[in-house]
């Protein structure tokens, strides 16, 4: 089990538990969160996508009222660009997007600068995917893809591997066609950076088994929980399905993305609590199948985040580390 942790490149209400507090995502609190994160031996570090935010909008399908927890005044980072930043303050933890809405670039321009990403980084470039959720945030894109986001973002990602791994690509599709073309640099990691499928649906477990190196959905949002126990009976479904398609013997992982709280008292959420209570809960993930943990903190603070950061640190970590082998508390990833 390795770990990572959100950064504050956004200011979501749904991380907070005071809304009149300042501003997070700034320049200042990006560099402090990440060093420290780096200091801490964390293993990866991790930012959002979005590009514009409607201020009137269909339903939020992650909240109970169907609000959207952010303030559209509000800065919120546009991702490739931070991490190549972010490539350049830090010199071991994986940068990494959570998750990068697929449909919204060009795909041969986005494939280059991932390529480009992973080779200025020093190969610590993780790409965790999805088809978005916003149908305003498409159109305002001046895109029509909205209602085939599925087959858009798989045809997309045939893309970037097919620019990633041939010296002479070639490509025709629905959306995208291609020929007699040259891109180069080709990623550092090879054949490519490992690729993390979002969401939690039956079709996001099979774009994870066709596509992907890993399964990244997120706990404890609408509509589904996640909870050990059900996120462990969708990982036997998923290796039931690795294995039907013949990748049965190949490292796939589990990574889950949720909400770290630390408390006094013990919660029924999980990661809610004080210490000893949290290391049972990511026991209990760690026993259903999950191999790679990114925590989301309260984000009132960089402050807050980084103290929470090294509570998790030193009063978490070892004792996983402790139950469930040294690779708990690895200071590198290859995936």
């Amino acid at each position: 089990m390795r770990f990572g942790f959100d950064l504050p490149t956004r200011d979501l209400a749904l991380y907070s538990v005071d809304p009149s507090h300042q501003d997070v995502a700034t320049r200042e609190n990006l560099v402090a969160v990440a060093c420290r994160g780096e200091e801490l031996g964390f293993d990866s570090a991790w930012v959002a996508d979005h590009i514009v935010i409607p201020t009137a909008s269909t339903r939020y399908p992650y909240t109970e009222d169907g609000h959207y927890p952010f303030d559209p005044s509000k800065d919120f980072f546009e991702p490739i660009v931070t991490l190549a930043f972010l490539a350049g303050i830090t010199r071991r933890l994986r940068i990494g997007v959570s998750v990068l809405i697929v449909p919204y670039r060009n795909p041969v321009m986005t494939a280059k600068m991932l390529a480009t990403l992973d080779v200025l980084s020093g190969g610590r470039l993780t790409l965790g995917i999805g088809t978005g959720w916003w149908e305003e945030e498409y159109r305002a894109l001046g895109l029509s893809t909205f209602g085939r986001r599925a087959a858009c973002t798989d045809e997309y990602i045939r893309i970037f591997k097919e620019l990633w791994t041939n010296d002479a690509p070639r490509f025709e599709g629905q959306f995208q066609s291609f020929a007699d073309i040259r891109c180069n640099p080709k990623p550092a990691q090879k054949p490519h950076p490992p690729i993390w499928v979002g969401g939690h649906s039956d079709a996001a477990l099979r774009r994870a088994v066709t596509h992907g190196n890993a399964w990244h959905p997120i706990a404890l949002r609408k509509p589904v929980e996640l909870l050990p126990e059900e996120l462990g009976t969708r990982v036997r479904t998923l290796r039931a399905m690795l294995a039907a398609a013949g990748r049965g013997h190949e490292r796939f992982d589990v990574c889950l993305r949720i909400l770290l709280k630390f408390s006094p008292d013990a919660a029924p959420r999980p990661m809610t609590g004080p210490p000893a209570k949290v290391v049972e809960d990511l026991l209990a993930y760690h026993r259903a199948g999950v191999t790679h943990v990114v925590l989301d903190t309260v984000m009132d603070s960089a402050e807050g985040m980084m103290d929470t950061l090294e509570r998790f640190a030193t009063e978490v970590r070892p004792h996983v580390a402790k139950e469930v082998g040294p690779e708990a508390a690895a200071e590198t990833t290859t995936a």
